[in-house]
Order: structure tokens, then C-alpha cells, then sequence
């Protein structure tokens, strides 16, 4: 197959060829929409169709259509004596969830034709329970063999391996006997059966089951000298952490959530969380909330500090207790540290939309907020147009960017872009960056688009009067914000241009 691409808006005249409709294809959105946060991407593919040109539309399960911004339509190549065109549409996560497929729709002088693009299947994903249980000792004494039994219960989906170990080397898989899985209402039960001479069972200090399902793999290890079963040991790697409460809790909502999270456990069942300060003083116990995902288990169990003790540095300690995985309960401690002599304010700048931006015929262009060299490293960051709260899901803000002061001290910056319609822009709408940080009351920078007495634009904010007095300081910023936001903004393929404000 061989495509030449004639470029954008150019018209091919093909010769005694039949005008056909577009044949119409779903593409799917990328791998792991499950844990997707950012926009997911789907598309449209449109072949075989005559003539040019083809006009695709998009709609939700209602019906609604979806605005232009938020798809595209590339230029169509030619196969042949027909064309191919693909449509891409960009959504958020929540758009995806309230609706069980999107409809393309792709049109030509010749018909219109429509695809569906449904969500996929979500598998059914449960790790197993795996236990292992010791020789008879009837067995032992009638036949001088030793029969070992893996069982796995309640997993799904079905495919599963089974090996045997003796001493940290493997067995061929002649000694053992694996059972077919036996479903029961969507999960499975399997075993697995390792026959050795009673010589060998003795012998060895550790036989060892490993069962690995999906991406968790469960070992269960037993010996002659504790044969039984409640002695047998769970090798589970958990890793236990604790999550600080978020900025925007504590800098605007005045409370502390901790979360304890322990991951890469063996089983759901009899999982038991608990909080408490250094001594044993309990706050908090209970059983945590439970997520499973390609069969790593997950439990989270969060506790509401108060927010002056989390503040000023108090210990808080989280212990998991689960027999399947942790031979003993395992512990964890949390305290918050901060250098008070280094705290510093933050210092805010607003960059406007590069002129390259406003005139790139795309219908958005972005406004920047500059926070720079501030400590403790919390922080948080909000928009508002004509004062009014705009959604979260249309700015984003870099990750810290931290360095060090000329006396070593930690300082940490960061970018918060938000996406505004080139429109409201044009027409002068104001748009206000607030900053929350503990060293400061929160902090507003204004930014609107004006227009001077020459027809110039420029960017002003509620106090341009400081501009000339810090023209050295501005442009020594904009050498080092420009640097971060090429890279923060490399989907849109321009950097950030030249005019901004600086306002306190």
C-alpha cells in the first residue's frame, strides 16, 4: 500500500474513478484508561471514500454533539483512487465515564457514514487465595512418599502457573501434578499436587509453592520440621507508605488527611489498618478500603489529623496486620519536616499568550502563572475568569522544580498553565491567578488582554506601574521561565513569547 500525501487543503481531480462514501473505523483509545488522569485520545479513521473533501463530527451516547476544540481532522492522503482521512478526539477522564461510547460521524458528497467508539471490556481481575497443606502422615508411613498439596482459591481470570522449589532450586515439572481450574460463578479454584520421596521431604530444609496470576506472584513455603499449615509463611513483598494530606486540603480546607496505603498483598480477606501516636495511643482502626487492579491488591485505611499537630511536626504511626502476607504486623511512621528559618514567600509573575500562540489559528491559547522560589514546598494554585472559579480540569501545573539558595537552603518553583478560548481572550476577559502558601495570605495576580492607542496588544494587570522599575529583574525571569514552560508546553509545539506582567 502506498499513500502520498498532497498536502493541507489541496484538491486531486481523479479520473473516471466512482464516487464512493467514506468506510468508517473506530480507533480506540490508549492502554490503561482505567488509571488515565489526563485527557484520553480516541479516533476516527475514514478510507476508501470520493471525493474530497470529508467532514467529521463527533457526538456522546445522549446524542450531544461535541465541540470542534476538542477534536481534530488531518488532511486526507491519497490510496489509489480513493482517500483516507482520520479524525482524533481529546477528552477528559470524567467525559469518558458518563458515556459508554462516543459516535464518529464522517461526511462527503457521496453519503455519511458513522462508527462507534465503545469502552472496553473490563476483565474481571481477583488475585487467589493460596494456602498449602503437609503430606498425611498415613501416606508416610504406607508408602515412603510425601504428597504436598498447593491449593489456589476464588481467582480470576483462569490463567495461572504453578512451580514447586526445594531449597531454592526447582522441580521438573514431572513431580507435580497440576488439577484443571473448576469455575463457580466467574472465579476459579485450582491445585497443585508435588509428590517426593519421604527421604527428600525430611531432608529439605524449606519446599516452597509459587502460584504467579497475572502480575502478583504468591509463594507458600512448608518444611518436615513444621509441617503444619498455620506455621506455612506468606512471602508477599507489601510495601506499606504514607501519603501527606494535600496543598489544597490544608492551605484552604484547614484539615490534615493521612493515608496509609499498603500494596501487593496476598488476599483481600482479614486485612486490619491502624493509627496511632508514638506510646500506643490508638486513633483509629478499622478495615480499609480495598482496590484491586490486574490482581495487585491494594488497601487504603485514611485518618483526619488536626491540622496545627500535622503542622508543627507530630509523629503519626499506620500498622497493617495481615496473617496471609506479614508474618507480624508491619509499621510505619509519618512526621512532617520542615526548616522554619528557610521559609520564604512566593514570588507570582503572569505570563501572557505568545503573539505565535493567538495567531497559530488555534481556537485556545494558554496563560501562565509563575510561582517562584518559595519554602515549605506546599503550595497551591487556582484560577478564576471574571471572578469566577474555573474548573480544575482546564489548568495543570508542572511538577516542583527545586534548587538550592546561595546558602544552601531548599526554594522550590513551579508552573500552573491554564487553557482559555482565544475569544474571551481577545475580548479582554480577566483572569486571576491566586496563590496559597503558609507564609503568605492568598496571593492574586490579574491578567486581560488590551489594546494601546497604536493597535498594539499588550498584557496588563491591576498594578503595571512596578514593570519599568523591574525591567532587569523581568527579563533575567523570562530568560529562565521560558526554559521551563518550552518544556511544560511541548504539545502545543510554540513557546511562550515575550509579553507578560508582573504585578504585586
Amino acid at each position: 500500500m502506498h499513500f502520498e500525501y498532497w498536502g493541507k487543503d489541496t484538491t486531486v481531480t481523479v479520473i473516471s474513478a466512482t464516487p464512493s462514501p467514506p468506510t468508517v473505523f473506530p480507533l480506540i483509545a490508549s492502554c490503561g484508561l482505567s488509571d488515565a488522569t489526563g485527557p484520553l485520545t480516541m479516533g476516527c479513521l475514514a478510507t476508501d471514500f470520493l471525493p474530497t473533501p470529508v467532514t467529521f463530527s463527533w457526538t456522546d451516547q445522549s446524542g450531544k454533539a461535541i465541540s470542534s476544540d476538542k477534536y481534530r481532522q488531518y488532511p486526507s492522503v491519497q490510496n489509489g483512487g480513493t482517500y483516507t482521512s482520520t479524525s482524533q478526539l481529546s477528552i477528559s477522564n470524567a467525559e469518558w465515564e458518563k458515556s459508554e461510547y462516543f459516535t464518529c460521524t464522517v461526511e462527503n458528497a457521496s453519503g455519511k457514514k458513522h462508527t462507534q467508539v465503545n469502552k472496553p471490556a473490563v476483565e474481571n481481575t481477583t488475585p487467589p487465595h493460596v494456602f498449602i497443606i503437609p503430606p498425611s502422615s498415613e501416606e508416610l508411613r504406607a508408602n515412603k512418599t510425601a504428597t504436598i498439596v498447593c491449593v489456589a482459591r476464588g481467582f480470576a481470570p483462569k490463567d495461572y502457573t504453578f512451580k514447586w522449589f526445594t531449597d531454592s532450586k526447582e522441580f521438573d515439572a514431572s513431580h507435580y501434578i497440576n488439577t484443571d481450574a473448576v469455575e463457580d460463578k466467574g472465579y476459579f479454584d485450582a491445585s497443585s499436587l508435588l509428590t517426593v520421596k519421604e527421604a527428600e521431604w525430611k531432608g529439605s530444609s524449606m519446599i516452597k509453592c509459587e502460584l504467579a496470576h497475572g502480575r502478583v506472584t504468591v509463594s507458600r513455603n512448608i518444611s518436615s520440621s513444621a509441617p503444619d499449615c498455620s506455621q506455612c509463611s506468606a512471602t508477599v513483598d507489601v510495601h506499606v507508605e504514607i501519603l501527606p494530606p494535600t496543598p489544597e486540603e490544608t492551605l484552604t480546607q484547614k484539615g490534615a488527611t493521612l493515608t496509609c496505603k499498603a500494596t501487593g498483598l496476598a488476599s483481600q480477606h482479614n486485612i486490619k489498618m491502624a493509627w496511632s501516636l508514638p506510646g500506643g495511643q490508638e486513633l483509629a482502626s478499622g478495615t480499609p478500603d480495598i482496590t484491586v487492579v490486574e490482581g495487585y491488591i491494594t488497601a487504603v485505611y485514611e485518618y483526619k489529623a488536626d491540622l496545627q499537630k500535622w503542622a508543627s511536626g507530630n509523629k503519626f504511626i499506620c500498622t497493617v496486620t495481615h496473617d496471609e502476607s506479614l508474618p507480624s504486623p508491619k509499621s510505619i511512621e509519618y512526621q512532617r519536616v520542615i526548616i522554619k528559618a528557610n521559609e520564604k514567600s512566593p514570588a507570582v509573575f503572569l505570563l501572557s499568550p505568545s503573539p505565535q500562540e493567538t495567531t497559530s489559528g488555534h481556537s485556545e491559547v494558554t496563560v501562565t502563572c509563575y510561582v517562584k522560589d518559595f519554602y515549605p514546598e506546599d503550595v497551591y494554585i487556582s484560577w478564576l475568569h471574571s471572578d469566577k472559579t474555573v474548573a480544575s480540569d482546564r489548568y495543570t501545573s508542572t511538577n516542583l522544580i527545586p534548587k538550592k539558595n546561595e546558602n544552601g537552603a531548599s526554594l522550590f518553583s513551579v508552573y500552573s498553565k491554564l487553557t482559555v478560548p482565544l475569544q474571551s481572550w481577545t475580548n479582554g476577559d480577566v483572569y486571576t491567578c491566586m496563590v496559597h502558601h503558609e507564609t503568605i495570605q492568598t496571593l492574586t495576580k490579574t491578567i486581560t488582554r488590551n489594546t494601546d492607542s497604536a493597535g498594539a496588544c499588550t498584557a496588563v494587570s491591576q498594578d503595571c506601574s512596578d514593570y519599568d522599575s523591574e525591567e532587569d529583574d523581568v527579563g533575567s525571569l523570562w530568560t529562565t521561565a521560558s526554559t521551563f514552560i518550552f518544556l511544560f508546553l511541548a504539545s502545543f509545539f510554540y513557546s511562550i513569547g515575550a509579553t507578560f506582567a508582573k504585578v504585586k
